[in-house]
């Protein structure tokens, strides 16, 4: 059927067109073949390429673009798909066979460069490097023969051509003896021997069948170090010689001197210096013979022992002189006047609780005058410094010049005490004046005195200020003017009585309405937050305006805003919950509050925060801003 077109005529209303109901069966003619009589054909687009081809029932997916929707070809409902890297037109890749192939043909080549190429044997002279640890039957082509040098790490003992374990290396010890060896050490370093295992070290034992030399090159140590707790020992038959040697203690460590005290061996420690050459002892060391030294038939010379000395010390006649048990120096059988620089016999017989006095010219101690400091000064017993009646104390002072303070006690009548009490500061002096005490925050009686006869004769300044806060002082015998303003009259009388009115009934006018914004957060529709806006702490609301759709709620106080947060939209609030007003806009509107509603601050100290709950109800995410139109009522 071919499509069937509406006569619509000419003109609207000419009547020249299709009655109404013929128009609409040609309407449902044309319909009814879209449904029914849909066939399709072979699509071509404009440019010649074939969308829909008929003649195979498919579509040119080349020609395809955007998105397939989700189910319409996935992998598995498409037909012919390839199964080989060559079906995919893939030319960067080798198929299983060839890849197995070029394995195969590699492995033949590696036998052959190493070796005869017969399975599991390789010709050990094409190795190169560390020898692998692996089974040695399967080295071919190895010689045994002698090296020059080994360099590199050996694992293992090691053993003398005649199966002399020399190294143990399972207990990793040097197994055999050593002879004939030269131990030497770097210039200025140190020879160190030292034995150790994996339970902590072992005795290091040096024995010599005649004489045992250690001695090292110029500016070299031996330094033989006990571990822990361990000895040192220089054994040489039943005697050692340790000749101009540094004994040097480990640090934290004691140093021992022992000799035996069993047996017919002596029982003297030596410590004897040659050709000038010192023995030094350094650190704190212990002298160890049967409890003591004893030092008896022995020459101890050039001595320098550095550290602590623990025990006691005797003179030649057995006498006590340093108690090492009791920490003392015994001086019981000393006198003072032993001492070189001491004389209490020259100059004045001594007695009780006398001090010695320094000479300066023949450097020596004497006796003092009587125990007196001068003529006329003395300490008598039980410590009392006494001056006779002519006598004085006299200070310097930091500077030593002609100036000094001098302290002297008149006539005493009786016995008197000066008690110094248990506290700081400076000791008053006796004085008619404020200024002799030192007192600097009282007024004289002259200033004073000044004072009051300056206030009886009318003559002093004084200060005012207006409500500009500018301080101005009037000076004595100015005359102060009172000028009344707006509203404000000023009157005196002949007695000098100033009468300030005020008419209009204030002094302060009339306020000006102002207005006052807040800005809540970033909120999403239908959210709300609370908002505090700083106003008044008496206000009259004249108008709210939001920038968008909102609800605006205001109230007293934080606490009533906080109980009245959960109410609906639509529900009456409680009589008491301390609303002021509430609003609700449909976009950036203003509100008018008719009559004007009365709004304050109730917190305990009244504040001029203005508390608000603001919902946010523009339909998207956005802040939400309010502005109060209000009147100060309170200042």
């Amino acid at each position: 059927m071919a499509k069937q077109v509406i006569n619509v005529g000419s003109s609207a209303g000419d009547g020249s067109g299709d009655a109404l109901r013929d128009a609409m069966i040609k309407i449902n003619a044309n319909f009814t073949e879209l449904y029914e009589g849909i066939v399709v054909q072979t699509i071509v687009g404009e440019n010649g390429t074939t969308l829909v081809d008929i003649s195979t029932n498919s579509v040119n997916a080349n020609a395809l673009t955007g998105t397939v929707p989700t189910g319409v070809a996935t992998w598995d409902n498409l037909g012919g798909k390839p199964t080989s890297v060559a079906g995919f037109g893939i030319a960067d890749a080798y198929t299983i066979a060839q890849t197995d192939a070029q394995i195969a043909s590699e492995i033949d080549d590696l036998k052959i460069a190493l070796g005869s190429g017969s399975a599991g044997a390789i010709d050990a002279s094409a190795l190169t490097g560390s020898l692998p640890a692996i089974d040695g039957s399967a080295l071919t082509n190895i010689t045994a023969g002698s090296a020059t040098s080994l360099d590199g790490d050996m694992t293992g003992s090691v053993f003398a051509d005649d199966s002399t374990l020399l190294v143990d290396g399972v207990g990793g010890t040097i197994a055999g003896p050593i002879s004939s060896i030269n131990w030497m050490a770097a210039s200025d370093s140190y020879l160190t021997i030292s034995n150790g295992g994996s339970t902590g070290p072992g005795p290091i034992q040096i024995v010599a069948s005649a004489n045992l030399d250690l001695s090292s090159g110029n500016n070299n140590d031996i330094n033989i170090t006990p571990h822990g707790s361990g000895r040192v020992k220089v054994s040489d038959g039943a005697f050692g010689i340790v000749e101009a040697a540094n004994f040097i203690g480990h640090a934290d460590e004691t140093m021992y001197l022992s000799s035996k005290t069993t047996g017919a061996e002596s029982t003297h420690i030596t410590l004897n210096s040659t050709s000038g050459v010192q023995t030094t002892l350094y650190g704190a060391v212990d002298f160890v013979s049967g409890g003591s030294v004893d030092f008896t038939g022995s020459t101890v010379t050039g001595l320098n022992v550095t550290g602590d000395i623990t025990g006691s010390i005797f003179a030649d006649d057995s006498t006590l002189l340093v108690d090492g048990v009791n920490g003392t120096v015994n001086i019981s059988n000393q006198s003072i006047n032993d001492l070189s620089d001491v004389d209490t016999a020259t100059i004045a017989p001594s007695r009780d609780t006398q001090p010695l006095v320094w000479d300066t010219v023949d450097g020596n101690w004497y006796p003092g005058n009587g125990i007196s400091i001068s003529a006329i000064a003395r300490i008598e017993t039980g410590g009392m410094l006494y001056f006779d009646a002519s006598s004085s104390m006299v200070f310097e002072g930091t500077t030593a010049n002609n100036f000094e303070t001098t302290i002297t006690a008149s006539d005493p009548s009786q016995d008197n005490a000066i008690v110094i009490p248990d506290a700081s500061g400076t000791l008053a002096l006796t004085s008619t004046t404020l200024a002799g005490y030192g007192i600097t925050d009282a007024y004289t009686k002259a200033e004073v005195d000044s004072s009051i006869a300056d206030v009886t004769a009318g003559h002093f300044d004084f200060n005012i200020t207006g409500d500009d806060s500018t301080v101005r002082t009037v000076s004595s015998g100015s005359t102060i003017g009172i000028v009344g303003g707006t509203g404000i009259t000023t009157a005196s009388d002949v007695d000098g009585n100033i009468t300030i009115t005020a008419s209009g009934g204030g002094g302060s006018g009339l306020q000006s309405r102002s207005s006052v914004t807040g800005t809540t957060s970033s909120l999403a529709d239908a959210a709300e937050a609370d908002l505090d806006i700083t106003g008044f702490k008496a206000y009259a609301l004249l108008t709210i305006t939001t920038d968008r759709a909102a609800r605006v709620r205001l109230y007293v106080s934080d606490a009533t805003r906080t109980a009245d947060a959960s109410r609906a939209e639509g529900v009456d609030p409680t009589s008491d919950a301390g609303l002021i007003a509430e609003v609700i806009t449909t976009g950036a509107d203003t509100v008018i509050i008719s009559p004007g509603a009365y709004g304050f601050n109730l917190e305990s100290s009244p504040t001029t925060t203005i508390p608000c709950r603001v919902t946010n109800k523009s339909g998207g995410t956005s802040t939400v801003q309010v502005d109060l139109n209000i009147l100060q009522l309170e200042a």
